[in-house]
């Protein structure tokens, strides 16, 4: 089948404490493509290169003519550090729910490196709970994952082209609403 190779970086909603620090983990991936009339179904899947077994990972329900990324191996060589601050708050902006809230806007960036003597792509997805702003570059999908809640759920996602040696920042904003 078709593939083509990608870097791949999924934020967790996990924020990082004093005693478990979150790591986040680029994983080295392949995207494939299923160009058959049948869908595959969810089962395990084993890459062999040159006759050798390179990785086991369970494959994804794939439409037909879709996609599905299927992880690899970590990648050390693509370094990632990560910040997220309040930077404004309008206080009880919001009643609903018999409650007051405040509108609090997070701007976050991700720093990526690449320390490999090749280009690659990082393909980066963060989910939050709040309402992203529109940036250059950027893919904004709402999740139905509680539709009657304050703060919706979105998926922001971005594919990051990077010479060797290069570092690139990725800059995104979002407004979410808490309990006065």
């Amino acid at each position: 089948v078709q593939y083509s190779e990608l870097y791949t970086l999924d934020i967790s909603n996990e924020t990082p404490n004093d005693d478990e620090p979150v790591t986040d983990k680029v994983w080295h991936s392949i995207r494939l493509q299923n160009p058959t009339k049948l869908p595959w179904t969810t089962a395990p899947a084993l890459v062999i290169a040159d006759g050798r077994p390179v990785a086991q990972e369970k494959l994804q329900y794939t439409p037909a003519n879709g996609e599905t990324t299927l992880r690899l191996t970590v990648a050390n060589n693509i370094v990632v550090d990560r910040n997220e601050s309040e930077v404004a708050r309008v206080r009880q902006s919001v009643r609903r729910f018999d409650s007051t809230w405040d509108a609090v806007t997070i701007e976050g960036t991700i720093d990526i490196r690449n320390f490999k003597d090749e280009p690659v792509v990082v393909a980066v997805t963060r989910d939050v709970e709040g309402e992203a702003t529109r940036a250059s570059g950027l893919r904004v999908t709402r999740i139905a994952t509680a539709p009657r809640a304050i703060n919706p759920v979105e998926r922001l996602e971005w594919e990051v082209p990077l010479r060797a040696g290069e570092t690139k920042t990725v800059k995104y904003q979002y407004k979410v609403y808490v309990r006065a």
